[in-house]
């Protein structure tokens, strides 16, 4: 895989007496399922997937207490577990199998129980280099029309393919058009903003990347303070780091995080 030399270096000095229980922390795209799978074959232990559901969830846990061949049972995307399914994983972490080693994926890890968090060993991947995504571009055979754009928005190489996934210039010029016009009363109706987003996991829904986008609108912003010296594009782009993080949290109501920012940014820029 790209990058992660440090945490690939860590991982090898754990692997004598490594956690029972651990998650994994990064961006969609980062290489969280690489690095468990790497943990896995350096273990040698064979690897059951699991979902998030809390019927799925308590049957896995059964069938680890059963097991007499050392296991590694795989959670990918566990941001989306249930509050239900959440409690269910505190007996792993209180009454650990003998023959059994969790792994949990999470974009933040905000979404889990802090008691899973404080029990658990959290393993975070580092964002690449810009060195390291503009070579994953080349690799990708993407244009270079738009390093510009990941060397700014992007973190990880898989965000680099979701930039790709759009026709970038119109993603551009969205996010520039937003920055320019949103503080205008009429112009949420115009942009039809959070309709322009994917705001659900359905990927049958089209639509801009929130956190690409908003990444982008914070930049913008940003850009337009130094430029003006306005107090008020600091504080537009202070407000779009605060949707960041909301929309990264999956309790939270991503429509609703949208509409809140909408009105957050206009007041600050009136």
């Amino acid at each position: 895989m790209i990058g992660q030399t440090k945490l690939l270096g860590k991982i090898e000095k754990m692997l004598s007496t490594f956690p029972k229980f651990t998650i994994i922390v990064g961006a969609k795209g980062s290489g969280k399922k690489t690095i468990a799978t790497h943990i896995c074959n350096k273990l040698g232990l064979m690897m059951v997937n699991f979902g998030t559901g809390i019927d799925e969830v308590r049957n896995i846990i059964d069938l680890s207490y059963s097991q007499d061949k050392p296991i590694c049972y795989f959670c990918p995307d566990a941001d989306s577990m249930s509050i239900g399914a959440k409690n269910s994983l505190l007996k792993i972490t209180e009454e650990p199998p003998q023959n059994a080693y969790f792994i949990l994926t999470l974009q933040s890890i905000n979404n889990t129980l802090e008691t899973i968090q404080s029990r658990a060993t959290v393993l975070a991947l580092d964002n690449y280099t810009q060195e390291e995504l503009l070579n994953y571009r080349v690799k990708r055979g993407y244009g270079s029309s738009f390093d510009s754009i990941i060397k700014d928005i992007c973190v990880s190489t898989g965000e680099v393919d979701e930039l790709f996934k759009n026709d970038v210039p119109s993603f551009y010029k969205f996010a520039n058009t937003i920055v320019n016009q949103i503080h205008i009363p009429t112009s949420g109706n115009i942009f039809k903003i959070p309709k322009s987003l994917k705001l659900s996991t359905n990927e049958k829904e089209v639509g801009f990347n929130p956190t690409l986008l908003f990444r982008t609108v914070r930049t913008l912003f940003l850009k337009k303070y130094i430029e003006t010296k306005q107090p008020k594009y600091l504080l537009a782009s202070n407000v779009t780091s605060e949707c960041l993080r909301d929309l990264n949290i999956q309790t939270v109501s991503k429509l609703g995080t949208v509409d809140k920012w909408i009105m957050d940014v206009r007041r600050v820029l009136r």
